[in-house]
């Protein structure tokens, strides 16, 4: 009987240990568990700091930048001096992007037709001038003109909208004087003027009415 006793003692307290040793082996399994989960928040909270600076990059980046980029284009006679065409063309250049620049990206300019008179004491150009612009970037449907069109059904909406960040063209017949100094434009004598007859030759000064 003691020897019956004894080995039914042995028997519970084997199984108590075994019972033991799967709740820790449970418990265990359970803490990696939740590690693993706490990781796993923890990188899809990076991936989406990630995802919100790829976000930020594909913001439209200031428009000022659009400086930098103005091409200039030239097709005129090979004897207009280089010097005097590079100061003829940036100050032109210079100052319809200065004037533009507060409504559109300024993207280029083509000098085309230029005629050039040039003496010991002036220099007069002739010359038309296409400007490059674009809007500064923004969705169409916010603008108030197409947002109507879209809400009246208007037949030209899709073409307003489809337009609305596409580059456009402007063109201008103009001329340009300046003095000579040496062998450099006097740019305190500068004149730009248009033409406005349309189909002859009526040159008037440009001033700020000119300008939007």
């Amino acid at each position: 009987m003691a020897i019956k006793g004894k080995a039914k003692l042995n028997a519970l307290l084997s199984m108590a240990l075994l019972i033991a040793v799967m709740g820790c082996a449970v418990l265990l399994g359970a803490c990696e568990s939740t590690a693993s989960q706490d990781n796993a928040g923890e990188n899809q909270i990076e991936d989406s700091s990630g995802g919100a600076d790829n976000l930020q990059e594909n913001i439209p980046a200031d428009a000022g930048d659009t400086e930098d980029n103005i091409n200039i284009m030239f097709e005129g006679k090979d004897d207009f001096p280089e010097a005097l065409k590079e100061r003829f063309t940036n100050y032109v250049a210079g100052l319809f992007t200065e004037k533009y620049i507060p409504y559109y990206q300024v993207l280029g300019f083509e000098f085309t037709n230029v005629e050039h008179v040039l003496t010991d004491t002036e220099l007069e150009v002739t010359f038309f001038l296409k400007m490059i612009v674009q809007n500064y970037y923004r969705d169409p449907d916010t603008v108030e003109y197409i947002k109507e069109a879209k809400e009246n059904g208007s037949k030209y909406y899709q073409q307003l909208y489809d337009e609305y960040n596409q580059p456009k063209e402007s063109n201008y017949d103009l001329k340009f004087t300046a003095g000579i100094n040496g062998d450099e434009l006097d740019m305190d004598s500068v004149q730009l003027f248009t033409n406005i007859h349309p189909k002859g030759v009526e040159y008037v000064p440009v001033d700020d009415d000119f300008f939007p």
